[in-house]
């Protein structure tokens, strides 16, 4: 028996034994609409040794007893997977929506409708210097779904705000516009202290900040900081705070989220345990800054995302492997 039909078999028979209406729940519907995104799945891309994603979901599934299974199953709805294709139209939306709007904003009405117009923001964008705060942004991506071929590769600001200037070096003070990418911003934290760092490294400089998918908290966070004077802040997509699993129940979160996270802290101590000496694993079992995020990307899983969902450990199968990198 194929692993697809063993994971049918197994959500009849959780429908067939509902002992009330209480008990009862589309299973089979749920599970056909996750195996129907089985092939975006496909194009995750850390550990892609590690069986197709029915296998995976199966091991995922059987970390638990079969009463704490069908709760895992329902915590699929609110996975958010950024596939290859999505992450390119969040590359073209932010050029277009963000990037050039910022670029241009001293244009008169005339100007924006002249014909000289893309010209005109391609030599603006070439007088930006362009930043990102990890590697993790695809600035290749980037430029070939924006057609932007010529421009310099932008500096990476890395996690530590210390070595900004010697990342950057003196011809950063006379830097007048600056853009910074990333990826993904959880809680906010890291961007704001390098953010922070950036704009007294760069004092005369104005600041866009772009990241690509954003929690909400990340966002106040960051519009809210009072040392960011001259930073704007604009994600392309912002997850609100009631699609995060937070330790502490939210006002605007769904009925569900109660059993996510007690299952959440009932497994936490096989989550969380090191698969080697030389893992770094998670402290948090609601992710970095417990943010609660439930955010994967084709290229990676966001450290904010929790644990459950990506962290192998010597007890314990993930859905989507994280890839962590060495730090320092």
């Amino acid at each position: 028996m194929d692993t697809r039909a063993e994971l049918y078999l197994r959500v009849k028979k959780w429908e067939s034994h509902a002992q009330d209406a209480r008990d009862a729940y589309p299973y089979r519907i749920l599970l056909d609409d996750v195996l129907f995104h089985a092939e975006r799945f496909r194009e995750y891309l850390p550990y892609d040794d590690e069986g197709e994603f029915p296998s995976r979901l199966k091991s995922w599934l059987d970390n638990v007893l079969e009463a704490e299974q069908r709760v895992l199953l329902r915590m699929l709805q609110w996975i958010l997977f950024v596939d290859r294709r999505q992450m390119a139209a969040m590359y073209r939306d932010a050029y277009r929506r963000i990037v050039t709007p910022w670029l241009l904003d001293d244009l008169s009405l005339d100007e924006r409708l002249s014909p000289d117009f893309e010209a005109n923001t391609r030599r603006a964008l070439l007088g930006c210097r362009l930043l990102s705060v990890t590697e993790s942004f695809n600035i290749t991506e980037f430029i070939d779904s924006n057609s932007l071929h010529g421009l310099h590769r932008p500096d990476i600001l890395g996690h530590d705000p210390k070595q900004l200037a010697s990342r950057l070096g003196e011809k950063a003070l006379a830097w007048e516009r600056v853009i910074v990418f990333e990826d993904f911003v959880g809680s906010g934290q890291q961007a704001g202290r390098l953010l922070t760092a950036l704009e007294k490294l760069i004092p005369r400089a104005q600041i866009l900040f772009v990241p690509m998918i954003c929690f909400e908290i990340g966002v106040v966070a960051l519009t809210e900081h009072k040392a960011l004077k001259r930073t704007l802040v604009a994600p392309v997509l912002v997850v609100p705070a009631g699609d995060a699993i937070q330790p502490a129940a939210q006002p605007s979160e769904p009925f569900e989220f109660g059993e996510f996270r007690a299952i959440i802290r009932r497994t936490s101590s096989r989550v969380l345990q090191p698969l080697t000496d030389l893992d770094d694993p998670p402290r948090s079992p609601f992710g970095y800054g417990d943010c609660g995020g439930m955010v994967i990307t084709y290229h990676n899983v966001p450290n904010n995302t929790i644990p459950l969902v990506h962290h192998r450990a010597p007890e314990w199968n993930p859905l989507f492997r994280r890839l962590v990198h060495a730090k320092g």
